[in-house]
């Protein structure tokens, strides 16, 4: 098996099955709704989900939905030690996703992408595996990326949470 780093998309039907190697799916747009290992639910952009090899996974997603898909055959020890099967990944790691992207859609050739693979490990061994975040915060927090320069107020963050500044506080110790 050679390591594989992909563009894809998901039929709605869903299909129960296994490969003998790790993959990860990190959505771009649109959300994966997965059962794998302990977890059901959806993974969005901002999130990665681990499926280890010879693990039974199923999942549908939008047609429209896109996501990258890296094919490994051994996972970073960060991940293979962890309990987390959906996790938050970190800003630098988000910016990779979209020069992957870009690459992938244009069919480079395959020493480059040799490297692009290689960089995503690296960046993927550094990864701290945070737990998946609530949508809300989830926005907030990007809210905060986008406007970094700016002084920003608790009451402007929740609202970009649709939350209450209570409530947005209280969100926040649960983190």
């Amino acid at each position: 098996m050679k390591n594989l780093l992909s563009i894809r998309s998901y039929s709605t039907k869903p299909v129960r099955h296994s490969h003998h190697f790790n993959q990860l799916v990190l959505p771009l747009r649109g959300v994966i709704n997965i059962c794998v290992g302990n977890f059901s639910g959806k993974v969005a952009p901002s999130e990665c989900v681990v499926v280890k090899a010879k693990e039974e996974h199923l999942f549908t997603a939008d047609t429209e939905a896109r996501f990258v898909v890296v094919d490994m055959e051994n996972l970073p020890l960060n991940i293979s030690s962890s309990q987390h099967i959906v996790f938050a990944i970190n800003s630098s790691l988000r910016s990779y996703l979209t020069f992957l992207e870009n690459q992938l859609e244009n069919k480079v050739n395959a020493q480059l992408e040799e490297a692009m693979f290689e960089m995503f490990s690296l960046l993927l061994a550094e990864q701290p595996l945070l737990p998946k975040v609530d949508n809300r915060i989830g926005a907030a927090i990007s809210f905060i990326e986008k406007n970094i320069a700016a002084q920003l107020q608790i009451k402007c963050l929740a609202e970009s949470a649709f939350l209450s500044e209570t409530q947005f506080k209280l969100s926040l110790i649960h983190i």
